[in-house]
C-alpha cells in the first residue's frame, strides 16, 4: 500500500485517515507491525498529512497501550528521521511536545517508546547547539 502512495498525495492522504482509524483499535502484533510499517513510511512522506493525524491521536491518553505504543513508534521513527536532516521540519516542535507527556506514562513499553525518540531527538539538538546542557546534567 505505501509504495502506491509515495508520489500521490491524495491517495496517501485516504491510506493515512484510514490507518490511523484502524490504529485506534488493538490488534494482533503481526498486524500492528504492519501497521506501524505503513504508518512510519507515509508519514515520513507525507509529515504535513500525518500531523493532522499524529498530534491529535497523542492527545487521547485514555486508549489502550498498544495504540500509544504504536503512535510513538511511527513518531519516534520521524524523529530519527529528522536527525539526518540539516534542520529539523517546523512542526517538530509540536509533535516532540505531543510526546512528552508520555516520557511518564505507566506503561513501561510505552514510556520507553516515547523515551527512546526524545532522546535521539535531544542529542541531535544537543550537538548542533541547539539547546545547552547546564554543568549539574
Amino acid at each position: 500500500l505505501g509504495c502506491h502512495a509515495k508520489n500521490d498525495r491524495e491517495t496517501a492522504e485516504m491510506l493515512l485517515s484510514e490507518l490511523f482509524w484502524h490504529l485506534r483499535t488493538p490488534h494482533l502484533p503481526d498486524v500492528r507491525d504492519y501497521q506501524e510499517l505503513l504508518g512510519c513510511l507515509l508519514c515520513a512522506g507525507f509529515q504535513d498529512l500525518a500531523m493532522r493525524h499524529l498530534v491529535p491521536a497523542l492527545g487521547r491518553y485514555d486508549c489502550n497501550n498498544q495504540v500509544s505504543a504504536s503512535l510513538l513508534v511511527i513518531c519516534s521513527f520521524l524523529f530519527r528521521h529528522w536527525i539526518s536532516l540539516s534542520s529539523p521540519p517546523p512542526h517538530a516542535v509540536q509533535l516532540l511536545v505531543a510526546v512528552v507527556p508520555y516520557l511518564g506514562h505507566n506503561s513501561a513499553y510505552v514510556r520507553g517508546t516515547a523515551s527512546w525518540g526524545f532522546y535521539e531527538l535531544m542529542e541531535v539538538a544537543k550537538t548542533n547547539g541547539a539547546i545547552e546542557v547546564g554543568e549539574e546534567c
